[in-house]
């Protein structure tokens, strides 16, 4: 049973309007920061915060009419060995979160269904 669906697109332009410390602190959890600080250039982790943005805001979307209480911290979009994109979370869910996410050199997507 679907329990939710949620889309998002960030456009990379709007991550670099405000600086990527200001970004870092809002949406990624600590892991996720460290792994965005093992990038390189400042565009990749440009990249990385957008996507990891977009996917939080998926979840959410796909959560909200659950919880209107959900913070950008309660979830961490983290990628195994092979690649594959997973949700870590400490938030009380009941059901699977299922996630993809794509970019482009101007925008990052992400597509979230929660299934129980």
């Amino acid at each position: 049973m679907i329990l939710g669906i949620g889309i998002d697109l960030v456009q990379l332009r709007d991550i670099f309007t405000g600086t990527l410390e200001h970004y870092k602190e809002l949406i990624l959890s600590e892991e996720e920061v460290k792994l965005c600080e093992n990038i390189p250039s400042i565009e990749g982790q440009a990249m990385f915060i957008a996507g990891r943005y977009a996917a939080k805001e998926a979840i959410f979307k796909a959560l909200r009419k659950y919880n209107k209480n959900l913070n950008y911290h309660d979830f961490a979009i983290l990628n195994k060995k092979d690649g594959y994109t997973y949700v870590e979370t400490n938030y009380p869910l009941e059901g699977t979160i299922h996630l993809t996410m794509t970019h482009t050199d101007e925008y990052a997507l992400a597509y979230v269904v929660i299934e129980k």
